[in-house]
Parts: C-alpha cells; structure tokens; sequence
C-alpha cells in the first residue's frame, strides 16, 4: 500500500501561489516529483484536490476554501473545522499544513518562513456566538508532534533555500529568515472574521499563551495549522509563511494583499519543492 502525504491549504490564493512553485522550472525540483503540471487554482478551479506522485509516496493536495459554503466567510473557523474532519475520515501518514500569517520574531522580514510541529489554539472571542467554534479551553495546552523532532536539514540546504526564498513587496524587518526547529509553536488564532481584530487578537493570544506555556518564546501565528493538528494522530508538520509583523496586518499586508500574501505563500512551495526527499524519509 502506498504511504500518503495530505497537503492542506486554507485559501485558494494561497493554494495558487503554491502550486505555482511547483511548477517554477526556475525552482530546483526533484524530478521524482510526477504530475506536476498543477493548475493555478487562483485562476482555474476545475478540482478541489490534486494528485501527485513521489516514487512510491501518494500525494494529495486540498483546498479548505473550496469545501466551504459560499454562504459562509472563507475564514470562518467552524466550517473549516466541519470541511477538516470530512477530509481526515481516512488519516495520512503525514500532513503538512500551508499557510500564512506573523510570528512574534520582531526582525525578520515579510516571505519569511518557519516550519514547526507543535501547535496551539486560542480563541480571543469571550461571546459563545453560535457561529464560532467552541473548544473547551480558550487557550489548549499545546499539542506536539514528534516529527518535527525527526526533521533533520543540513546546513547546506537550509542555505540554499535561504536564497531561494523571496522578500515581500512590504519587506517588514531585517533579515530574510528560514527557519525548521522543535521549539517553534504554531498557534492558531481561531474565529477570526473581521481583519481589524488582528491588531489586538494576536497580541491577546500570546499574552494568555505565555501565562499557561512558560519557557517558549518561538511563536508562528496563523489560523489554521493548530486546526488541521486536531484532526490527525499521525505525523504532522506546518510551514508558515511570513505576510507582516505582529500587530501590522493593516500596514504591512493590506496595502498591497495578493502580492504580499502570494510571495509568502509561493515561498512555502518552494520550501516544500526543496525538502521534499526529506519529508518522504520521515513516513
């Protein structure tokens, strides 16, 4: 039986920007990698998920977004959650979320990205609104992945993904930063409708997360990966990549929002383009 790899990615823009560094002649693939005259999902949508072969690896490819209702908002965390455990009715050996959002890194610049395994939820609303998903704790204790701890990159690749990768048109911090590390938390920012609660969500979420999870500075913020954690027992990691600094949604990523969020987004592929023999290796 062959192993299988689920890739889950929230937006179609983000599916998009993805798919098309998977398909960039320009990238160094791996020319094991078969079926991989992927559609831009941004524009065409004639499939909600993709296939794709590694030697012996199957590898499919989903898009939250299309699962949801259009009567519902893209980001609403309950749907999501709904879409989550009809497409996890049979695991994956491993599943890698793609997606986007901030870290609490303050001098790293917007394309940035962080690859992590252990996750966390936090819900900044107090109001159990019907429409929102209700866990039972408003800040979960962290759960972690063991693959994370497997996940070994020489120092070599780490470079030359580093140079691959690109800078956002709103650049942000200092320095272009990639980054694989057990002691990274993805913690996911749920409910999140209206796009000006970011300016206080976030900060609210690492405030309670640092009262009940001492020790851990490392955090990649997002609204999904720790949704996408929920569902499997297997082997699960997360890439983020990096569209604005903490608190800057509005400076950093409205401005300019498809080609801010499409450089992040397309960096994750091209992370995942690189690192692929050594995902494999992992199941």
């Amino acid at each position: 039986m062959h192993k299988t790899i689920a890739i889950i990615c929230n937006k179609e823009w983000e599916f998009g920007a993805f798919t098309d560094a998977l398909n960039s002649s320009i990238i160094n693939q791996d020319s094991r990698l078969k079926n991989k005259n992927v559609k831009n999902k941004t524009l065409n949508r004639e499939t909600i998920c993709i296939n794709m072969k590694y030697i012996d690896v199957k590898i499919e490819m989903f898009c939250l977004q299309d699962y949801i209702k259009k009567d519902y908002f893209e980001t609403n965390s309950k749907q999501k959650f709904k879409v989550l455990n009809k497409i996890f009715k049979n695991d994956f050996d491993l599943t890698i979320s793609i997606g986007t959002g901030t870290s609490n890194y303050s001098d790293i610049c917007n394309g940035s990205v962080l690859i992590g395994g252990h996750t966390c939820i936090y819900n900044p609303y107090k109001n159990k609104s019907k429409n929102n998903l209700i866990l039972n704790d408003d800040c979960i204790n962290i759960i972690k992945s063991s693959t994370i701890e497997r996940l070994k990159i020489d120092d070599e690749k780490c470079e030359l993904i580093l140079n691959n990768i690109l800078q956002c048109p709103n650049v942000g911090g200092k320095r272009k930063c990639f980054k694989v590390s057990k002691s990274i938390v993805g913690l996911s920012v749920i409910n999140i409708i209206n796009f000006d609660d970011y300016s206080w969500a976030d900060f609210d979420a690492i405030n309670v997360f640092n009262e009940y999870n001492k020790n851990l500075e490392e955090l990649s913020l997002d609204t999904t990966h720790g949704l996408v954690r929920l569902v499997t027992n297997k082997e699960f990691l997360f890439i983020n990549g990096i569209t604005n600094r903490l608190g800057k949604y509005k400076m950093d990523f409205e401005p300019s929002f498809y080609t801010q969020g499409y450089v992040a987004a397309y960096n994750c592929g091209t992370v995942f383009n690189h690192l692929l023999q050594y995902l494999v290796e992992l199941i």
